[in-house]
């Protein structure tokens, strides 16, 4: 624990110092910090309004900051590779070409802009100069990007005294993000701004609601990185977006049939929607709703049509629209809806029960829902990819109680729950079955497979 504090403190000290010689004319800087996540069980899950299990960790990212007279914001980088971004702040604020790492940073000056009208206050915000320290591996799914907006957003908070608290800037921040592309949910700004040390999140949402479970003294959190980048904001982003469409018309066609067959009105939006309905009972066996629903898993849009009783054009625009405004573009081969659903709602109960595991000590039961949540992930869901089934394969060779992909998937992470006692032996493990394989020279793995710790949310720091 000291160690990581003494960490922490050398980097806020080398950015302070990097601050000070990329920005001379700052009369004084603050320093804040956003944690990363690694989401424990819950995937694709939250956009539906089902719940996540996740847990804030000690990567993150570092913004030093000063506050300019003007309304530009000047942002840099430690990591050269991330090339400076400038901009003046608008009512409206026209995004970089997609992929640009500066469109999470604008992301976050957009979304709270877009607030001031809420309170009345015709006004622009304040320009700030910035330099941002990062050590989430991009692409992982360890939630790099929203760090990044959420302390762009704590700063813009606090500097123009706007006293949002954070639950609403959760929400906020969970439409906001879709500024840059994909149609994400809440956990992610969620549990970065609201984690608590040694503690996993039940994360609720519409209301978002937060429920804090002590995270089991036994055992840890060992990441590995599959070393294949899932780019949320550029090439996994068809794919993401295509589930979140799936899983919107999931819930048009379960609306359809309960109305055409109960005659009554029923107000599904959201698959999450049906839980709360007085038809939540069909949730009990779910594999016999689903084949009562829908007589095949593909559905192009014709049969879409067909079934819904809603004319394509229609459809494509109250289904297909993208918070960008674009529409989304199904495949000819037309969309999974039903292997789609099975997963959401199987994974919702996984979360639930997977609360009780932890709460109730039983570690290795919890293990086996996230098998069974990857399985899931893979298979139903498909947003795994070979990398990460291998990785999930060798874990549960190698003394794992549980492993299963995090995040979005299509790359990224894999997060594993093992004994604090045969944390050594796994990660030997793990390099052996897996690293050595990408690696043929002796180095330090510590970039690529590492102890996770529950941490504190977003915070000023100094």
């Amino acid at each position: 624990m000291n160690g990581a504090r003494e960490m922490l403190s050398e980097r806020y000290a080398n950015i302070a110092s990097n601050f000070r010689k990329l920005f001379p004319e700052a009369e004084y800087f603050s320093i804040y910090r956003a944690p990363g996540r690694v989401n424990l069980i819950g995937e694709h899950t939250d956009y539906n309004g089902l719940p996540v299990l996740p847990m804030a960790i000690r990567q993150g990212i570092t913004i030093c900051i000063s506050p300019r007279d003007d309304n530009k914001v000047v942002i840099k980088n430690t990591d050269p590779s991330f090339e400076d971004i400038e901009f003046e702040i608008d009512f409206q604020i026209p995004p970089y070409p997609k992929g640009n790492w500066g469109n999470y940073c604008k992301a976050a000056f957009q979304t709270l802009q877009d607030y001031l009208p809420q309170k009345k206050e015709k006004k622009l915000l304040c320009g700030m100069n910035a330099l941002i320290d990062g050590n989430i591996p991009a692409g992982s799914g360890l939630s790099s990007s929203s760090a990044l907006v959420v302390a762009t957003a704590v700063v813009i908070n606090d500097f123009n005294k706007l006293n949002i608290d954070k639950l609403f800037l959760a929400e906020l921040l969970a439409v906001g993000e879709r500024y840059v592309g994909a149609e994400g949910g809440g956990m992610d700004q969620a549990t970065s701004l609201s984690g608590k040390s040694g503690m996993v999140l039940k994360i609720d949402f519409f209301p978002l609601r937060i429920e804090y479970i002590p995270f089991p003294e036994n055992y840890v959190i060992v990441v590995c990185n599959s070393l294949v980048e899932a780019k949320k904001s550029a090439s996994a982003s068809l794919a993401y977006n295509q589930r979140v469409v799936e899983c919107r018309l999931g819930a048009a066609m379960i609306r359809k049939f309960i109305e055409d067959k109960y005659k009554t009105r029923c107000d599904i939006d959201l698959l999450g929607d049906l839980k709360k309905s007085r038809f939540s009972y069909l949730l009990k066996n779910i594999d016999n709703t689903l084949d009562r629903i829908f007589p095949k898993n593909d559905f192009t849009l014709t049969e879409l049509s067909l079934f819904l009783k809603m004319d394509e054009e229609a459809i494509r625009e109250r289904y297909f629209k993208l918070k960008s405004g674009s529409h989304f573009e199904p495949p000819s081969s037309g969309l999974k809806i039903k292997s789609r659903l099975r997963h959401v709602f199987t994974e919702a109960e996984r979360v639930e029960r997977s609360k009780e595991c932890i709460e109730n000590q039983k570690m290795d039961e919890f293990g086996q829902l996230m098998y069974q949540s990857h399985k899931s992930c893979a298979e139903d869901y498909e947003v795994s990819c070979p990398e990460l089934d291998r990785l999930v394969e060798i874990a549960g060779g190698n003394g794992a109680i549980g492993s299963r992909l995090t995040g979005a998937g299509f790359g990224g992470c894999t997060v594993n729950m093992v004994h604090r006692q045969k944390v050594d032996k796994f990660k030997k493990g793990m390099i052996h079955g897996y690293y050595k394989n990408y690696f043929k020279k002796e180095q330090s793995f510590s970039d690529y497979i590492f102890v996770c710790q529950p941490s504190n949310g977003a915070q000023k720091v100094m």
